[in-house]
């Protein structure tokens, strides 16, 4: 018995081990189980790509640590498929994009779909990995400053100085042949008031850009040469407005740099970030470690609008979510990687769940509902004080005006002056030739009528 004993003890401790394994492989399976029972259908992989998600990685995924462009537009198309999360769909945070693609070629049972700034790729398509159409258009863009080229001489800037030349030489001629074909008498005893009557012609054809002529003509050729200067005034005054007024309302702005080929071609220091260096062919350019990419390309706008750069290329979701936080930058249409963002399913999503998603997409495009979905997710980033205000005119920009109406004022009290000391003196009898010519007119009715009423008088005596 003693033998039979010891023979069932040494089977026993013998066998102890591979029970105790056998025990902790039975709770891994039950526990693989249920976190498969309890793992959603649909589980979204995304990377951490402000404004398109913002997520932690190995944090809390609850939906509401999940924000952005990408998170609303799958909540929507959820929505459409009536999906609740946590049960038919969930998020998931992961480093990058390669870690998307190498848990969705290793999904085994599980139905991933990847999203967050990707794009199709060759490598993985032969994988058998699927896409949706385009879901938001991408590729490096430059962005440059623009500058105000508004001042305090912007209302001459319609005219060159040979048009303003020419229109002064004009209205002087114009001038001078009226007063000759008008002076009434050559052989005045004051040679002054020659001078006189000239510049009274010449205010009053210079005044016809502003107020209606107010000399009595008595000349055909006068009237014909003042009626085409009129014409003249209108027509110019017209082109004057319109050109001025395109000029303060639209094309107030100057961008430094033009082009992409112009940045190269000037030697133009360029910004981004260390992750497109291969998409730019490896350029001299300003590489800036990506790191933390929201602060990393705040930085690099803030050199921008300090002027340490001339230039920035960056994705197009961060120039559209980074420059509405700067008043004075644009960006070029120059496109210089354009390949657009896109949705991709592991090879076991079903073929009838990629075709809806896809054409939930394209319905959305096609009716501006994902414009709305965009404008909630990037006005966020708006700077309140690139509104309209910076388009109004100001008084800096009115200041040639007031230099002006200051040397008028100026040379107006100069010249009361003189003529209060007697300097100037205007001789007492003098009279334009218009208002000699008023006056004779004048004269002739008074006669006329003093002839009409002596006669009537006459005939009832």
């Amino acid at each position: 018995q003693m033998c039979i004993r010891d023979r069932y003890q040494r089977r026993v401790h013998g066998r102890l081990p591979l029970l105790v394994l056998s025990f902790f492989v039975g709770l891994l399976a039950i526990e693989e189980r249920n976190l498969q029972s309890t793992a959603p259908k649909y589980l979204f992989l995304v990377r951490n790509f402000v404004p398109l998600v913002g997520c932690t990685v190995n944090g809390n995924n609850s939906l509401a640590q999940f924000t952005g462009y990408t998170v609303q537009l799958i909540q929507k198309i959820a929505a459409e498929f009536k999906w609740t999360y946590g049960k038919d769909y969930g998020f998931e945070c992961v480093p990058s994009y390669e870690d998307i693609y190498l848990r969705m070629s290793n999904s085994g049972n599980q139905m991933i779909v990847g999203e967050g700034a990707l794009r199709i790729n060759s490598t993985w398509t032969a994988k058998d990995i699927k896409y949706s159409q385009p879901t938001y258009p991408s590729g490096l863009r430059m962005v440059v400053r623009q500058k105000n080229i508004r001042d305090m001489w912007s209302f001459a800037q319609p005219i060159s100085w040979r048009v303003g030349l020419g229109l002064v030489i004009s209205c002087a001629i114009v001038g001078v042949l009226i007063w000759i074909y008008e002076e009434k008498n050559w052989k005045r005893q004051r040679k002054s008031e020659h001078v006189l009557n000239l510049i009274e012609v010449l205010y009053d054809v210079f005044s016809s850009f502003f107020a209606t002529n107010s000399i009595t003509l008595r000349k055909w050729a006068s009237k014909l040469l003042q009626w085409f200067t009129w014409v003249y005034v209108i027509i110019f005054v017209a082109l004057y407005q319109a050109d001025l007024t395109g000029k303060l309302s639209s094309s107030y702005f100057e961008l430094e740099i033009a082009s992409y080929d112009e940045a190269l071609g000037n030697g133009a220091k360029i910004a981004t970030l260390e992750e497109y260096k291969s998409e730019l062919g490896g350029r001299s350019f300003d590489y800036r470690p990506t790191g933390d990419r929201n602060q990393t390309m705040m930085a690099i706008f803030q050199d921008l609008d300090e002027r340490k750069v001339d230039a920035v290329i960056a994705e197009v979701p961060l120039v559209d979510y980074y420059m509405p936080q700067f008043c004075n930058f644009f960006m070029l249409d120059d496109i210089i990687t354009g390949t657009p963002y896109v949705t991709a399913f592991s090879k076991n999503v079903d073929q009838n769940t990629i075709y809806l998603y896809t054409q939930y997409l394209t319905k959305w495009q096609e009716n501006q509902q994902i414009r709305s979905i965009k404008k909630q997710a990037f006005d966020s980033g708006n700077n309140p004080d690139c509104g309209d205000d910076n388009n109004v005119i100001t008084i800096k920009e009115l200041g040639g005006l007031w230099i002006i109406l200051a040397s008028t004022a100026f040379i107006a009290i100069i010249l009361f002056i003189l003529r209060k000391c007697g300097w100037c003196q205007t001789p007492s009898n003098y009279m334009p030739p218009y208002y000699e010519y008023y006056n004779e007119k004048t004269q002739l009715f008074e006669e006329q009528l003093k002839e009409a009423v002596h006669t009537e008088l006459k005939s009832k005596l």
